[in-house]
């Protein structure tokens, strides 16, 4: 799969699921993004866990398919799960109800990091051209991964 073609489905399962547009606000598609998320706060309070951090596993396999083999100081490693933001977990009292899937990716001195594949997903549902929704990509994963 290419950037666009990615950026060309995404759109296809937008327009499939709340009509042509214009929207107000940025429209997930659930093939990509998944709403069965939610967050359970210290106070035992449950919030939906916003989409755009929660990738379906489609959404993360296709994301993944474009690091696939790509040449450079970091290469992609996998997929794993984990929970949407990194804020949560059992030391900071909040916890979410699911696992979501994470890129990892490696330098060549074998230090790993790690980035949401629905944050990377989302580059690819803003209309933008697919090559630049994954020059945008590319950086967050060199921003978040390693800086």
């Amino acid at each position: 799969m290419t950037p666009q073609e990615l950026s060309d489905k995404i759109k296809e399962s937008t327009i499939a699921e709340f009509g042509p547009g214009p929207w107000d606000t940025e429209k997930f598609p659930m093939a990509y993004f998944n709403y069965g998320v939610f967050v359970l706060a210290p106070n035992g309070v449950s919030t939906q866990r916003a989409p755009k951090y929660c990738a379906t596993a489609l959404g993360a396999s296709q994301v993944a398919s474009l690091f696939v083999g790509q040449s450079g100081p970091i290469q992609f490693n996998g997929i794993i799960l984990a929970e949407a933001m990194v804020f949560t977990g059992l030391l900071s009292g909040w916890s979410d109800n699911q696992l979501v899937p994470w890129l990892e990716f490696v330098q060549q001195n074998g230090k790993k990091g790690h980035v949401n594949a629905g944050v990377l997903l989302d580059y690819f549902n803003h209309g933008l051209p697919g090559d630049t929704a994954m020059r945008n990509a590319v950086a967050e994963v060199k921003a978040l991964t390693f800086a």
